[in-house]
């Protein structure tokens, strides 16, 4: 008796092993679908880590140049995402119902889990094909009915010329572009460019209000850092411009201020946190304040070799007695910021909070130093 129960448990057991809820088998050809439609919508939108391999990526070559030609780029691009991701639902949708024939009830007879695969599968195939629909009506319309083209007419009655003027100046190498995920903002002298997964959005700068709505940190893939994404609503005076919402790393704001004509206003006094390199400036200060002063001669009064704007005001004195430091003998030839960019420059990349206790090679001597041997001129 025993050894049959002892069967019957192994027979049970490998048979509840090859299924899953309800009695569907791992191994359903259903579920293989499922999970290959799954795996091919991530691809289509996200870029795999290191190797950016996305379908926007392989398909670059067909959108045209994106440095010469930016809103055509942009306009085949979203055209071509819309597209293809209606044409992966709604092929999810009628492989499922090959796969499965007994998958769709329409007389919602079958209990309530059946009745709401029978919704999803709906609105995979009407969203699908509206997408699909969409895309067409853009590129058989002469891209007429595109968004982008709506509101270039906000700017010029021939849109086309709204258009190269926008292209014109992107074509600018001083142009400030700030890539996060599959969004981008770039700002040129006289244009501010948003683009995300489908949309894409132009705004000329004496148009526009920004305004910071908040902030949210988050650690991008294979990144240690953690990062302060800053949401800026853009909002054009003009009709016809919708607003949108643009999110960007903390690291890239300072260089939107410099770039922007309008100041991005701050309402609710939100904290942006600066990058690695200017926390670190601000600690080198501190810390040299901390130091002892020094007396420049009558003619140490030089500027910076670096900016060339400051006056040269740091001297660098050995006084810390680690073994690696030695003496420099140069007179004031930096001013405390240059010394700060200089120092951190050649600090390993990955490890900021470890900046302030390395050493660094003089920029004039060579000579080996660290924060402690930084001294200020008191004037």
């Amino acid at each position: 008796v025993t050894g049959d129960l002892y069967d019957m448990d192994i027979v049970s057991s490998s048979g509840l092993m090859g299924q899953t809820a309800e009695g569907i088998p791992i191994n359903d050809p259903f579920w293989r679908l499922t999970l290959a439609f799954i795996v091919a919508f991530i691809w289509a939108v996200v870029p795999l880590p290191d190797f950016s391999l996305s379908l926007a990526n392989i398909a670059a070559p067909l959108f045209g140049n994106e440095g010469q030609h930016v809103v055509w780029f942009h306009i085949r691009r979203t055209t071509f995402m819309l597209f293809s991701h209606g044409l992966l639902a709604l092929s999810y949708a009628l492989c499922s119902c090959y796969v499965r024939p007994h998958f769709v009830d329409f007389h919602f007879d079958e209990g309530p889990v059946k009745a709401l695969t029978t919704l999803i599968w709906a609105a995979l195939v009407l969203g699908g094909l509206a997408a699909m629909g969409t895309a067409l009506s853009w590129r058989l319309g002469d891209w007429g009915r595109h968004p982008l083209v709506r509101q270039l007419r906000s700017y010029h009655a021939q849109w086309q010329r709204a258009a190269g003027a926008v292209e014109l100046d992107y074509q600018r190498v001083d142009k400030v572009v700030a890539r996060l995920g599959t969004n981008i903002l770039a700002v040129t002298d006289s244009w501010i460019i948003s683009t995300s997964l489908y949309a894409v959005a132009i705004y000329f700068q004496n148009d526009v209000d920004l305004s910071i709505i908040d902030t949210m940190d988050a650690t991008g893939p294979g990144q240690q850092r953690v990062q302060q994404i800053v949401s800026i609503r853009i909002t054009s005076v003009r009709a016809g411009v919708p607003p949108v919402v643009a999110r960007v790393d903390a690291a890239f704001y300072r260089d939107l201020q410099l770039k922007l004509q309008a100041t991005i206003r701050n309402s609710a006094n939100i904290v942006i946190r600066q990058s690695p390199e200017e926390q670190f400036a601000a600690q080198f200060r501190i810390a040299a304040e901390r130091n002892p002063r020094f007396t420049p001669q009558p003619d140490q009064h030089d500027n910076c070799a670096g900016c060339m704007a400051s006056a040269a005001s740091v001297k660098l004195t050995r006084r810390c007695g680690r073994p690696g430091c030695t003496d420099c003998f140069c007179r004031p030839m930096w001013c405390l910021d240059c010394l700060a960019k200089w120092f951190a420059s050649i600090q390993p990349v990955h490890a900021p909070e470890a900046w302030i206790d390395g050493t660094a090679a003089c920029p004039t001597c060579r000579a080996t130093f660290c924060i402690h041997d930084v001294s200020i001129a008191a004037y």
